[in-house]
């Protein structure tokens, strides 16, 4: 059993980074926090989006707690299951297992220093009898292509970190892995809704510690005693500590709605894009690519990208992690442009080394529009 990490009735504060992250970055983000040591009780994470460079989010203990309070209502977490973690503990994804256990009294074993292996994540689920376990979508696509089934034991696999194609998510289920979508972020703690069941189509259930509403653009607002206390720009020379929240709330960058009483993410709003004057959502064009890629069994590391264009203003064009003779994409863009309006159909594909990645594999799309910029 995972020793603990944080003593979560202190006073004490902690910064947590990635130590892969270049030393300048790093000493940016200590350096950035350093003006705020008389915050008690915290914990300082790194932003785990796509930012090109990441700010420190302060979040209280009570928060975190709070939050993994919610989080074991929804599962039913009870002091005879287990938790595995595997996700870094620098990000909420990896540290919130740590409070759900706390709170539930349950054995929690920790692996996160390890290089994921899904052979050897799925043995660890069997020999340890795990209850539950947190993934982003390129965990499950690995155990999926490997066609590895779920142990029977397992309750619950949290998938969050970016969006879950629809056809991965149902051969997980083919496979018997138990896989709830969740939508979650740093700044809340963890998890702000979760599906109820593994099925492919299930909606977000909102957990009981959130308030949401929505403004007139339809992007989504939250209120909760788990939010954020505030958070500094890593790259701000003044070090300016910002609370975001107007009157308790916190405004996303993602849209959504409520439909039978539960939550729909429609994208981010940056996902909302014009080409040639009509609006087209590019989270729906990044969700036909994935389930293509899927379909065909295309192991490169390959995602479309939007950049400005003269003529229309955006274009949507693919990059890909491998060299042009070793890739055939034929079958793939025939097939992408049959379900995509003429508008939204990829013009350019761009090969590249490595696709900049964040620590959860989320896509850092600025550092790759000015990869690509840089080939022109």
């Amino acid at each position: 059993m995972a020793k603990p990490l944080i003593d979560w009735n202190s006073d004490d504060s902690h910064v947590l980074i990635n130590p892969l992250l270049p030393e300048t970055t790093r000493n940016s983000l200590i350096e950035a926090v350093s003006p705020h040591h008389s915050l008690q009780g915290h914990i300082w994470l790194s932003s785990s989006g796509t930012e090109s460079f990441p700010k420190m989010i302060a979040l209280s203990k009570k928060a975190m707690l709070i939050s993994a309070e919610a989080v074991n209502a929804h599962l039913q977490a009870k002091s005879h299951h287990s938790w595995l973690n595997v996700l870094p503990l620098f990000h909420a994804g990896g540290l919130g297992p740590h409070a759900r256990a706390l709170l539930s009294d349950c054995s929690i074993y920790d692996f996160s220093d390890k290089k994921w292996d899904p052979i050897t994540y799925v043995k660890l689920l069997e020999d340890l009898k795990t209850s539950f376990s947190s993934l982003t979508p390129t965990h499950i696509y690995d155990i999926v292509n490997l066609q590895l089934s779920s142990p029977k034991v397992l309750k619950a696999i949290i998938v969050g970190g970016a969006s879950l194609s629809e056809t991965l998510h149902e051969k997980a289920i083919d496979l018997g892995w138990p896989l709830l979508k969740s939508y979650g972020m740093t700044e809340v703690g963890s998890q702000i809704a979760t599906a109820s069941n593994s099925l492919s189509d299930s909606f977000l259930t909102i957990l009981k510690h959130i308030n949401l509403r929505f403004d007139t653009e339809g992007f989504i607002e939250i209120k909760s005693d788990a939010l954020l206390s505030g958070f500094v720009h890593g790259d701000d020379p003044n070090k300016r500590f910002i609370d975001p929240k107007v009157e308790g709330w916190y405004k996303t960058q993602d849209k959504g709605g409520i439909v039978n009483n539960s939550l729909q993410i429609y994208g981010r709003g940056t996902n909302f894009i014009k080409i040639g004057g009509e609006n087209v959502n590019f989270s729906e064009l990044e969700k036909i690519w994935e389930n293509i890629k899927f379909f065909h069994k295309f192991h490169e590391d390959a995602v479309i990208i939007d950049l400005p264009d003269d003529r229309l203003g955006r274009n949507v064009c693919l990059a890909v992690a491998s060299s042009k003779e070793n890739c055939d994409l034929n079958a793939l863009l025939k097939d992408f442009h049959k379900q995509v309006l003429p508008i939204a159909k990829i013009r350019s594909v761009f090969y590249v080394d490595k696709l900049p990645r964040s620590e959860l594999y989320k896509l850092k799309k600025e550092e790759l529009r000015k990869m690509i910029q840089n080939t022109l």
